[in-house]
């Protein structure tokens, strides 16, 4: 997750544009808003059960390090937190962007 954070912080994470190359330039902007809209959602969502997750698995104790099982499922809700936290930085810019008339991820 933390690995994945950082690739969306430099708007490298995987995305297929296959259908946002289909439409008009004015068009594609506001699709990566509604994009990032709902990845904020559904992160903030994951990032959630994660930490139930994380709380629940207090108790187990890895075998044979002997450390609890916490800290290795918190990292799926703080990867998801931060990239909640890229996702927001690029709605700002790309609705800057949208108010400025310019081309998206660019």
């Amino acid at each position: 997750m933390i690995g994945a954070a950082s690739a969306m912080g430099h708007r490298m994470h995987v995305s297929i544009d296959a259908f946002t190359s289909m439409l008009p330039e004015n068009w594609r902007l506001s699709c990566a808003i509604i994009t990032h809209m709902i990845a904020i959602v559904s992160l903030s969502t994951f990032g959630y059960l994660g930490y139930e997750l994380s709380l629940i698995a207090v108790d187990k104790i890895t075998p044979i390090l002997g450390v609890s099982y916490l800290y290795i499922d918190f990292a799926v809700p703080t990867g998801a937190g931060i990239m909640v936290m890229f996702c927001l930085q690029h709605l700002w810019q790309d609705i800057q962007k949208l108010k400025r008339r310019e081309v998206v991820c660019q």
